[in-house]
């Protein structure tokens, strides 16, 4: 003889169910040394009234105070005190490392790629002409960005020649067939960069 299959975690038709379900809620309240019991309504109201809150109320409560904490716990002290900042700042020199130049490269490269992406943003969302105001623009803020590059470079004692042979030789050995390709750019090879 067959036996039907339960779709539906609710499907309270057979009254042996319900008797099982109802003994193993008694059975595993007693085990919990808590004075809690349900029935199969009363479980079956309490996740529809789940289910019910979750469509009526989809935003997340977040406690910010908890949130800062836990944001507070994961930032070096480095980031948050700046005596300790000093101290980093004072062994990157004592390595040798000309940290004053780097950051000036890192803080002005993402400023003015920025200030780069603010005039495509317009042209492509925002009715912004594409015309030889605005690509002078872009031009004018690449500049900008080839300075920092170059700050960059003499911070790490480099020429951008340097910059641009690794670059291709990374590419390179990424894209052997000599050609862009989806996959090798999504599942790339362990210490490709």
């Amino acid at each position: 003889m067959a036996t039907k299959k339960k779709t539906d975690a609710f499907d309270m038709s057979d009254s042996d169910y319900v008797k099982e379900y109802e003994e193993r809620a008694r059975k595993f309240a007693a085990e919990a040394q808590t004075e809690a019991s349900y029935t199969v309504d009363e479980a079956k109201d309490a996740v529809e009234k789940m289910k019910n809150a979750r469509k009526v109320n989809m935003k997340m409560e977040i406690d910010f105070e908890k949130y800062g904490e836990f944001v507070d716990d994961m930032t070096s002290a480095a980031s948050k005190d700046t005596d300790k900042w000093i101290e980093r700042i004072t062994e990157l020199k004592n390595e040798g490392v000309n940290i004053s130049r780097l950051t000036t490269a890192a803080v002005g490269m993402t400023a003015e790629a920025g200030e780069f992406l603010e005039i495509v943003k317009k042209i492509n969302f925002q009715g912004k002409p594409y015309d030889d105001a605005n690509r002078d623009h872009m031009i004018i803020e690449l500049g900008d960005l080839m300075w920092y590059i170059a700050q960059a470079c003499m911070a790490l004692e480099i020429g951008l020649d340097e910059v641009m042979w690794k670059n291709t030789m990374k590419l390179a050995r990424r894209y052997p067939s000599g050609g862009f390709d989806v996959d090798k750019s999504e599942n790339r090879a362990e210490g490709d960069l």
